[in-house]
């Protein structure tokens, strides 16, 4: 992602929210809803944050059911549901609800939410009182660049925005909330400097800087690279298969896979006659359910189906290493059994075969610090290394800061309610 877009993309992360605050729609964002310290917040940048707390409670909430629904289940049968799926994540099938009946942390969804909000208020204070002590600064150039990428942002066209709340843009979207882009401007240079302000503690040459051998040892103890081929169990009809004579040809084919990339043979051509193969059976069932005996060109039906197989085709790759893929061992996008076992193999690179509820994989573990991902990682592994401890630092420095708020703005007029 582009650098410049990146601190947009944080603010900006509340608009997928379930909930919509046209409610708030003509409030003055420029307003001041609360002194930090003697600095001024407008009524736009604690709205903000309002938002993605009320975001960031949602997803948890969320989470939650879906681990009761999930633990229920268990509890329930001893056996897999057929709707699960071993390479995609779990989704939640809870019911919806009033979110305002919800708690959260032992608070009510509303209390959490302010509570946050005012977090995060503290910490868009602190950080600019802590780049000021150490003179953090970024240069006016840096600033308009920050500014350029929020206005483009706000003002292009966003098509789901349009099909979810009838908005064409992103600013619509944050105006109805009393949102303007000077408060997501200011929220977005803010967070370029609490970046440089973890770097300036923690990164290289930092006051507590952390040793290239720790980073090192995290990643590969919470990160694993790898290639993988699923060979579903499934006819080409897409029909399940449960013979064991089947699902034996399944697994050998899976395993002449493996063969092959352990002969040494190219990812890229092994995956090549895969791809083929499946692009060959969905054409073949696509052919047999299309044919008519009057067809254009006069064909029988098996010779219908054969043109059909005979004109299916794949895309091939150039290089190996564009289908290196990384997970992580806490937010892995495969099953829990599939990530597992990824992580219990050795980084050899040698193709091993997993059976899982719905296929038989393909796998291929990587040496995860020869594949360039670190280069392109390391900053946001520091940053997973180090957050909680910074969140305390800023967390200690923004405690014993002099808070006039407000009351009627906080607790009535913008209150979480009125995000609904």
């Amino acid at each position: 992602m582009n650098g410049k877009l990146r601190h947009f993309t944080k603010i900006a992360a509340g608009a997928a929210a379930v909930v919509m605050a046209l409610s708030l729609g003509g409030c003055m964002d420029n307003g001041t809803i609360m002194t930090v310290d003697g600095m001024k917040i407008r009524n736009g940048v604690y709205l903000t944050f309002m938002q993605t707390a009320m975001q960031t409670a949602s997803q948890r909430i969320e989470e939650i059911h879906a681990e009761e629904a999930e633990s229920n289940s268990d509890t329930s049968s001893d056996t897999s549901s057929s709707s699960s799926s071993d390479a995609t994540s779990t989704e939640s099938s809870s019911e919806e609800a009033d979110i305002f009946t919800e708690s959260l942390d032992g608070m009510s969804f509303s209390d959490w939410v302010k509570q946050n909000t005012r977090k995060g208020v503290l910490r868009f204070v602190g950080t600019q009182r802590l780049c000021d002590e150490y003179g953090i600064t970024l240069t006016e150039e840096e600033k308009a660049a920050i500014n350029s990428s929020v206005q483009e942002s706000w003002d292009e066209e966003d098509a789901y925005l349009q099909y979810l709340y009838g908005m064409s843009t992103m600013g619509d979207y944050y105006r109805a909330m009393g949102i303007e882009v000077e408060s997501l401007k200011q929220i977005a240079i803010v967070n370029e400097l609490n970046t440089r302000l973890f770097d300036y503690f923690y990164g290289e040459g930092g006051e507590h800087e952390v040793p290239q051998e720790e980073i090192d040892k995290y990643i590969k103890d919470n990160f694993a690279a790898y290639r993988l081929i699923s060979v579903r169990k499934l006819d080409y009809k897409g029909d399940v298969l449960f013979l064991d004579d089947e699902l034996k040809e399944l697994k050998d084919r899976a395993q002449s896979y493996a063969d092959r990339l352990n002969d040494g043979e190219a990812y890229v051509d092994v995956l090549y006659d895969f791809d083929l193969l499946e692009a060959q059976n969905s054409a073949k069932a696509d052919a047999e359910e299309s044919y008519t005996e009057d067809n254009a060109d006069g064909l029988t039906k098996e010779e219908y189906i054969q043109k059909a197989v005979d004109a299916a085709s794949a895309d091939k790759g150039e290089s190996d290493d564009d289908y290196d893929e990384v997970i992580s061992k806490s937010q892995s996008v495969l099953t829990e059994e599939l990530t597992d076992y990824i992580f219990g193999l050795p980084a050899d690179g040698k193709a091993t075969v997993y059976e899982g509820a719905e296929a038989y994989y393909v796998v291929v573990k990587l040496d995860i610090m020869n594949i360039g991902w670190v280069d392109a990682n390391e900053d946001e592994v520091l940053h997973e290394m180090r957050e909680d401890d910074f969140d305390s630092l800023m967390d200690l420095m923004c405690q014993n800061y002099d808070v006039k708020q407000n009351d009627y703005l906080v607790n009535t007029k913008y209150s979480p309610e009125k995000m609904r």
